[in-house]
């Protein structure tokens, strides 16, 4: 019996001065469970639609997914963009650049129910800025920009649609703007239809609304311009 006491202690001494391992950086974070990661994507997603920055990082920092998805598969770009935080944009686009993949996966990212990508939320809301960050990364990331500003829900709208029916005349300035510097036709976006068989211009004299009068006041005189007029417009509005 104290023959077996002494080997017990003989253990717990040993178990006391055993060095840590090497091999194992202090850098290193230990796998997240299921419920662990939900959790971080959940804050994650509530951070990126308060534009909080710093929590933004220190979440991604702590293992978020950049990936993650909430109610109606809307991502933390969405949520960001639909409530015009501009520079929180910014930052998950470039963390998601240095993590290896690719940014045009999140920028074209939709909903489940509408097919909404992040940039109808921003058109929607006549956050101008945050539509040309939002193709800027596109451009840098090698994509197609006439694509993207010509891209369609499951209403068949586009993103100046969007615009046009809130009453947002400069957001349609400067998709209109980039759409030409890309070598588009104006008249194209400009007669795109929707579902209901309805142009941008058709959407914006819909609504009662001073702003949305002016909207299609402002796509009204666009579309009697001529088109050697808007090479010059996209240089200068993009």
């Amino acid at each position: 019996m104290q023959e077996r006491k002494s080997f017990l202690i003989r253990l717990i001494e040993k178990a006391k001065t055993k060095k840590p391992r090497q091999d194992i950086l202090p850098s290193e974070k230990p796998a997240l469970d299921y419920w662990e990661q939900k959790s971080l994507d959940s804050e994650l997603l509530d951070a990126a639609g308060k534009g909080n920055n710093p929590q933004v990082l220190q979440l991604i920092r702590n293992g978020a997914d950049l990936d993650a998805r909430g109610g109606d598969c809307v991502t933390v770009l969405h949520r960001a963009a639909s409530i015009g935080h501009t520079q929180t944009c910014a930052l998950l686009l470039k963390e998601y650049a240095k993590s290896g993949r690719d940014v045009k996966k999140l920028i074209t990212a939709k909903t489940r129910s509408a097919k909404r990508t992040p940039i109808y939320g921003a058109a929607a809301y006549g956050y101008a800025d945050t539509c040309i960050l939002i193709i800027e990364a596109y451009e840098k990331a090698g994509g197609d920009v006439k694509k993207l500003i010509f891209s369609k829900n499951r209403q068949r709208m586009t993103p100046m649609h969007s615009a046009a029916w809130n009453g947002h005349a400069r957001t349609c300035a400067l998709l209109l703007g980039k759409y030409v510097s890309e070598g588009g036709d104006v008249n194209d976006l400009l007669a795109a239809r929707d579902k209901e068989r309805k142009t941008p211009l058709d959407r914006a004299a819909d609504g009662a609304k001073p702003q949305q009068t002016q909207t299609a006041q402002f796509l009204r005189f666009m579309a009697s311009l001529p088109g050697a007029f808007f090479e010059s417009f996209g240089e200068c509005v993009a």
